[in-house]
């Protein structure tokens, strides 16, 4: 229920008549709508279920200073964005005004709000572990997936190591009394809920499994690459928001007595030899495929505003007897302003911990630094092994 006399619904769709995308005007599972931001046209993301929307870009023209992943912005921040600057007390007058003129209409935009799905609370890594090892045992990797793996750099004894695997297209009822016959526990496991006491597997689409593991080496999640196809007729904005829909994790957050993932860290390639110095990137898959490329020790963070995974890895990285830590995010910093002062609170975040780390800078012809190695292997085919650079000085 809100906190207020009126709801998210209300203000949205009555007050601020914003403008949709076609087909992008109703909520979806989890009463996340799309909507065009008035000032730039681009869209931004409104839960009507939390009460919440989100804005990374963070523009000069916001009246409401645009809104980071740790500044959840309400019901009185949406209204500002779309009516100018005020104080939040304005703004609450102003919507209660409007509310008073038509009584009748928020009345019922309250009482049709969409109620959250009953969820379950996350396990314990353990329990995670199990049922995700045992998950992943019963798929396969396909022909395509495996070639995509490959030409990232993986061979097939890194392949078998990280466990990658593709979405099943068919038989989930199967997979899922499989496990439980087994002894794993599906509540509580995002990904897995149950319905009608039968257990299910939120799982559709085409694209493959990304094992995420904690420092001890137990699967604690999944993230699904997608596959997304990128055509010659999508102008910037399709093929950012095709990118952007690539990477998800495995959850059933939507669904009853299902469990929400979490950001979690990805701690490195399994058996990577612990050493000195430490590189951090965005997304396990590049942290992965650097890895094999360079036999260096690369760590990631899910993206560049995860701080709270941010803080979890360093929390273990003090730790550990780590002399370098090495900044190896995307280049697109130099052209990209929401990611260069992302990358620089990261940094700030580390200073904070006892870390000075030192930025990578390969240049902007290859924007991650997977695809930088891969291209430096290329080019050096001759070598079995493509050491890592010098630390990179300050």
């Amino acid at each position: 229920m809100s906190q207020f006399p009126f709801s998210m619904n209300f203000v949205l769709y009555d007050l601020c008549h914003p403008a949709f995308e076609k087909g992008r005007d109703k909520p979806n599972g989890k009463g996340e709508v799309l909507v065009k931001c008035p000032h730039t046209g681009k869209e931004f993301e409104v839960n009507l279920n939390k009460e919440t929307w989100n804005c990374f870009r963070e523009c000069a023209c916001c009246p409401a200073k645009g809104m980071s992943a740790e500044k959840n912005g309400g019901i009185l921040g949406l209204y500002k964005v779309f009516f100018g600057s005020m104080s939040n007390s304005d703004a609450y007058r102003c919507i209660m005004d409007a509310m008073q003129g038509n009584p009748g209409l928020a009345k019922m935009r309250m009482d049709t709000k969409p109620k959250p799905k009953e969820t379950v609370p996350r396990l314990p890594d353990e329990e995670l572990d199990k049922t995700y090892r045992a998950f992943l045992n019963n798929l396969t990797l396909s022909k395509e997936h495996r070639a995509d793996l490959l030409a990232r750099g993986f061979d097939d004894k890194d392949i078998k190591k990280m466990g990658f695997r593709s979405l099943p297209q068919s038989g989930l009822n199967v997979i899922g009394q499989s496990l439980q016959a087994q002894g794993c526990k599906i509540e509580g496991v995002p990904g897995f809920y149950t319905r009608y006491g039968k257990p299910e597997i939120n799982c559709a689409g085409s694209g493959y499994f990304i094992p995420y593991r904690n420092e001890t080496g137990l699967i604690v999640g999944l993230q699904v690459r997608y596959d997304v196809k990128i055509t010659p007729e999508m102008d910037e904005d399709e093929v950012k928001q095709a990118k952007m829909s690539r990477y998800r994790w495995f959850s059933s957050s939507s669904k009853t007595h299902g469990a929400a993932a979490k950001n979690v860290p990805f701690y490195g390639v399994p058996g990577m030899e612990r050493k000195d110095a430490v590189y951090v990137t965005e997304g396990g898959l590049k942290a992965a495929a650097a890895s094999v490329l360079s036999d260096g020790w690369f760590i990631a963070i899910p993206g560049v505003l995860c701080y709270d995974s941010w803080r979890e890895l360093l929390e273990f990285l003090k730790t550990q007897n780590i002399k370098h830590l090495i900044d190896a995010f995307d280049s697109d910093r130099e052209t990209n302003p929401q990611v260069a002062r992302a990358i620089s609170k990261l940094h700030a975040i580390a200073r904070s911990y006892g870390f000075e780390m030192v930025h990578w800078d390969w240049g902007t012809e290859q924007k991650g630094v997977d695809d930088y190695l891969l291209a430096l292997k290329k080019k050096r085919a001759e070598q079995e092994n493509i050491p890592l650079p010098p630390i990179p000085k300050k």
